[in-house]
């Protein structure tokens, strides 16, 4: 679950960085704008989604653990 949420949010950075490049090419400084507020969310959203799932993360990681001895 927490990798295609990732994976979503991926996917719609990439879309909106389509979609800016076309849109807001009359105002280059509008765009840096705009994707550095992208980016701050994105960054802001997968740190929230890291801390929601930290005890998902902890557990594959003990099945990996016991699976390498």
């Amino acid at each position: 679950m927490c990798c295609a949420i990732g994976a979503l949010l991926i996917g719609a950075l990439a879309a909106w960085r389509k979609w800016s490049a076309k849109a807001l090419d009359w105002c280059p400084q509008a765009r840096w704008t705009a994707a550095s507020a992208a980016a701050v969310m994105t960054l802001i959203a997968g740190i929230a989604l890291a801390a929601e799932h930290a005890d998902h993360y902890t557990a594959r990681r003990s099945q990996w653990a016991q699976l390498a001895r």
